[in-house]
């Protein structure tokens, strides 16, 4: 990356425009990814791309620029720019060009948006559950303001609308999509007609409200509850952007364990060459098993295991979290708190995964 700065400098220096603006997006594709409050680097990008929007080429570079800043809206966009423009008859982009453009646009797409949100969407019973919790939560202000962070299409925005009760709405996410969808479900579901929204394209620890909110509602969990950074959203919330008498949704949640058998685990993480058994880099040949502290988790769900599974022990309950409880929250989200939990195991098997279940 110096080198490219270094080259870009130079050729700057020796007014060679064109040289220099190549080796500063070089730099942009490789420099470590940053927000700033003026996002000047998407507002720079889509300057050039208003520049170059003739060449093929730069606009493939300002895309990818768009893509590493997590901009896949805008970076789809221009992708589609330049794939019209080589497709025209003057154009000199050669079929293996114009196939990588092809590639490079349907993995973008692939990003927009993530195909978990249509199980969500369809989901009656953890909508109905949302739909509860809101209901009963206006009750308890007079005009209260809601937040909702990490709003999605805004359907919790809508249900909160539709309650009549709330004074205004406050809605964002850090998706590009998602906030372009929400926008278009709100105009479709006449939403300033019931209250007014406010829809910011943002990270909820980049947001500043000049009047702190009565009630949160944060659909954040994933499939072990906290794999999407729940607690840190919401301690940040309640430091900066709730009141001290404020209703977070979900109120509470209980996560639960049990022992896992699948063949279809043991494939992923596993290999067997003889007597050479190969395990994951996540997996430790100790007794004393733990995880890396940074590691994520692998999911599944059991029905999606075509080869079966077994239950080897019994299910316990791991952990149970207010997150009304401002105190237990911080303790969680420090980093320092540990719990020992203890299977008891019911049947024989080969171990293969932990599952999970919560309320």
């Amino acid at each position: 990356m110096r080198f490219s700065i270094s080259q870009a400098r130079s050729a700057l220096n020796s007014g060679d425009y064109e040289d220099a603006l190549l080796n500063y997006m070089t730099v942009l594709r490789v420099a470590s990814i940053t927000r700033r409050p003026e996002h000047q680097i998407h507002i720079l990008l889509m300057a050039l791309c208003e520049i170059y929007k003739e060449d093929v080429a730069y606009l493939q570079r300002i895309a990818d620029g768009l893509a590493i800043q997590g901009e896949y809206l805008s970076s789809a966009t221009v992708f589609r720019k330049a794939i019209a423009l080589s497709q025209s008859p003057e154009c000199r982009c050669s079929p293996t060009e114009r196939i990588g453009l092809l590639v490079n646009v349907d993995h973008i797409n692939s990003l927009l948006f993530d195909a978990w949100h249509w199980q969500m969407l369809n989901s009656k019973i953890r909508n109905e559950a949302f739909a509860n919790a809101i209901c009963k939560a206006v009750e308890r202000f007079s005009n209260p303001v809601i937040l909702d962070i990490g709003c999605g299409s805004g359907i919790l925005s809508i249900v909160s609308a539709r309650t009549r009760k709330a004074k205004k709405i406050i809605a964002c996410d850090y998706s590009e999509t998602m906030c372009s969808i929400s926008s278009k479900v709100g105009v479709l579901n006449d939403l300033n007609s019931l209250t007014d929204f406010e829809l910011y394209p943002i990270h909820s620890c980049d947001l500043e409200l000049q009047q702190r909110a009565d009630i949160l509602v944060s659909e954040t969990v994933d499939s072990a509850i906290f794999g999407e950074n729940i607690l840190s959203t919401i301690q940040d919330a309640q430091d900066r952007l709730l009141k001290e008498d404020s209703i977070v949704i979900p109120s509470k949640a209980t996560l639960y364990f049990a022992a896992l058998e699948s063949p279809d685990i043991a494939t992923r993480s596993s290999c067997e060459l003889g007597d050479i058994v190969i395990l994951s880099t996540n997996c430790f040949s100790h007794y004393n098993l733990e995880s890396k502290v940074d590691s994520g988790y692998t999911c599944a769900h059991l029905a999606e295991l075509t080869h079966g599974y077994n239950i080897l022990s019994e299910l316990i309950e791991a952990i149970s979290v207010d997150f009304n409880d401002r105190h237990q929250v911080e303790l969680l989200n420090s980093g320092t708190f540990r719990t020992n939990c203890k299977l008891r195991i019911i049947k024989g098997g080969v171990i293969n995964g932990i599952t999970s279940w919560f309320k």
